[in-house]
């Protein structure tokens, strides 16, 4: 496949440079879709198949697929698994999700940097951590980048007939899902 192609050294840079290139533009176009695909099921959950889904051994199949490609870049992934990690949720949801915190994780990663997934249990929850290498942001910068993350809790909460927890300070965005021009 492309990428693995990539790592071949009989490849012209400008091959490369390209190879990467149609990557790059496939994943975003992936992402749009799988978003896309999200979106309507969060509009629609009655339409999501919700089920009993044990996260150390869903993180683990997705930890597996990302070393293959880390071991290339000398990248480190691990996961420290909780046994039966038990979760109310739609598999192919909490795929996605987890998926996407690793591949953030990897693109702050550094060759030869560290990726690790922890999964935890506390009084009922499962906590899903991710923590890498990267650079981080500066301690006199800020960012709002991941600032929407604050209302994901009481929306899908809220779908899914579950309390969002008390700690989060975010909002119940259903009604905007519905309704755009609610906002």
């Amino acid at each position: 496949n492309t990428e693995v192609a990539l790592f071949e050294n009989n490849i012209s840079l400008e091959m490369k440079q390209m190879l990467q290139s149609n990557i790059e533009e496939l994943d975003r176009v992936s992402s749009i879709i799988n978003n896309l695909l999200s979106l309507s099921a969060l509009v629609r959950p009655e339409r999501m198949d919700f089920a009993p889904v044990d996260l150390s051994e869903l993180a683990s199949a997705i930890v597996d697929t990302y070393a293959q490609f880390a071991k290339h870049g000398g990248q480190q992934v691990t996961v420290r698994r909780s046994p039966h990690a038990l979760v109310w949720g739609n598999a192919t949801a909490l795929e996605q999700i987890v998926g996407n915190l690793l591949a953030n994780a990897f693109r702050a990663v550094p060759d030869g940097g560290r990726v690790e997934v922890g999964l935890a249990q506390s009084a009922g929850d499962v906590h899903v951590t991710v923590t890498d290498s990267g650079p981080g942001i500066a301690a006199d910068k800020s960012t709002d980048a991941m600032c929407y993350l604050f209302d994901v809790m009481p929306t899908l909460g809220a779908m899914c007939g579950v309390s969002a927890p008390k700690t989060s300070e975010g909002i119940d965005l259903r009604e905007t899902l519905r309704d755009p021009g609610h906002a």
